[in-house]
């Protein structure tokens, strides 16, 4: 995040004026072109930097004990954040079940054993090519707590997949339906989450892999363009590098 912090932590008095002066180096950190014109009208008049931000974060949190629908494409890192995030609940006293709905891609269902053999939750899995949305049932109608449902990483340009996801959520109506997106990804990820949001819906976002990205603007751009919160943020490879979205931390991390 160092080339966005040192940005932001240069603008001065006139902020909207920096803003604009330094767009490409805005670009540069992963934050839309859209964004950046929010950023403008929103700083108009204003001296303030880290109240404006704050007002365009967005940080949300799961009511009670959800099921939980998780989306994103290939590579994003669901599968793990998955994990993590059924240790989070673990850690609080919540039974968690885990659906192993990607019967799709190959070593997807060992990657959630493995998981299971380190953490402890509950997996439902049935065989590679079986319907993704009987797995994710049999999973909720055995629920005494939180259930998560992982499901096949796919580009949102394939249409065959997108179909299976909007059986799944028809037969199992999730409490949230979260895309997990790669921090990496940069702005190309906002392209991306439009075509999901689109065709399935989306409740919010886990962002993962913060530990390398150093540039640190997608979550801003992720707020900003959709009006959905990030839940969570997952960084590192151990199962407790994992916390809920916050605000004031992450402007401290660029400011």
């Amino acid at each position: 995040m160092n080339l966005l912090k040192s940005i932001l932590s240069s603008l001065g008095k006139d902020a909207a004026k920096e803003v604009e002066e330094r767009e490409l180096e805005l670009l540069q950190a992963n934050v839309s072109l859209t964004t950046i014109e929010r950023l403008k009208e929103e700083l108009k008049g204003k001296k303030n930097l880290k109240e404006v931000l704050k007002d365009l974060l967005k940080s949300g949190k799961f009511e009670g004990t959800p099921v939980v629908l998780f989306v994103g494409t290939n590579g994003s890192g669901k599968t793990t954040a998955i994990a993590k995030l059924a240790k989070w609940y673990m850690d609080r006293g919540v039974h968690v079940i885990v659906a192993a709905a990607d019967t799709f891609r190959a070593g997807s269902i060992e990657q959630l054993e493995e998981w299971r053999e380190r953490i402890g939750f509950d997996l439902v899995k049935y065989h590679y090519g079986a319907d993704p949305a009987a797995v994710a049932y049999e999973a909720v109608k055995r629920r005494k707590g939180v259930v998560l449902i992982d499901t096949a990483g796919r580009q949102e340009t394939r249409r065959s997949l997108m179909e299976e996801l909007k059986k799944i959520k028809r037969v199992v109506k999730p409490d949230y339906t979260v895309m997990v997106v790669d921090a990496t990804q940069g702005v190309a990820a906002l392209e991306q989450v439009r075509k999901f949001d689109e065709e399935v819906g989306i409740d919010g976002f886990i962002v993962t892999k913060l530990d390398v990205d150093e540039k640190g603007g997608l979550i801003l751009s992720l707020c900003v363009e959709t009006g959905k919160p990030v839940f969570f943020v997952s960084y590192g490879q151990g199962p407790d590098d994992f916390s809920p979205f916050n605000p004031e931390e992450y402007l401290d991390n660029l400011l």
